[in-house]
């Protein structure tokens, strides 16, 4: 329940001494009465672990090491995970490294208070990439065709020299994809054809 609305319910039965109403549960004191847990999260690498110095806890790795020798310190980054069916809270640790100067790109950054691996991902593997990729296949077969019909209109030092069967293979699942959802929108239609003419009017 939002603060906003418990604080309305608290006004309206202050006059009666009841701390909450029945059946309304404070979040604080909820989370108060759960059991906690600490635990390194499983994503990071198993060479990191905490230490303590100066009655601080840190993050060491032994890939980073400054110029005598000695393991880095890093702070711990803490995301909670609640878990309403056992009433437990689970708190994992993070070793936050700056991702400009994480040359192994073991650590993680927080971003909205999400964590982040500064783990490179290949631009090929991303969203953004695939699309790409699929792009420039279309834009090949597409000029492939576009010299069948129209010679000369095309480079051609940048189209490849022999047919291509990648080529053919795209266009087929294109296809195919366009005639599935063409047949999904026809069983739609025909089904709220039938349930229309299934209802009875009065």
């Amino acid at each position: 329940m939002s603060k906003k609305l418990l604080a309305k319910y608290r006004g309206v039965f202050k006059r009666l001494n009841i701390p909450r109403p029945p059946g309304i549960i404070d979040n604080y004191e909820y989370l108060n009465s759960c059991e906690i847990e600490y635990c390194i999260t499983p994503d990071c690498d198993k060479g990191w672990n905490i230490e303590e110095v100066d009655g601080k806890e840190y993050f060491t790795h032994p890939r980073y090491t400054n110029k005598l020798g000695k393991y880095k310190l890093h702070n711990i980054g803490v995301k909670s995970v609640l878990d309403r069916k056992i009433n437990k809270i689970t708190r994992l640790l993070f070793p936050l490294v700056d991702p400009n100067l994480d040359i192994y790109e073991l650590g993680f950054s927080f971003f909205n208070s999400e964590p982040i691996s500064n783990k490179f991902k290949c631009f090929w593997k991303t969203r953004r990439g695939k699309r790409y990729s699929r792009y420039i296949q279309y834009n090949k077969y597409r000029n492939m065709i576009k010299e069948q019909h129209h010679p000369g209109t095309v480079d051609k030092s940048k189209q490849p020299k022999k047919h291509d069967d990648e080529f053919e293979k795209y266009l087929i699942e294109k296809n195919e994809k366009k005639r599935i959802m063409q047949q999904q929108v026809e069983i739609e239609k025909e089904e709220k054809r039938k349930n229309y003419d299934s209802d009875d009017y009065y």
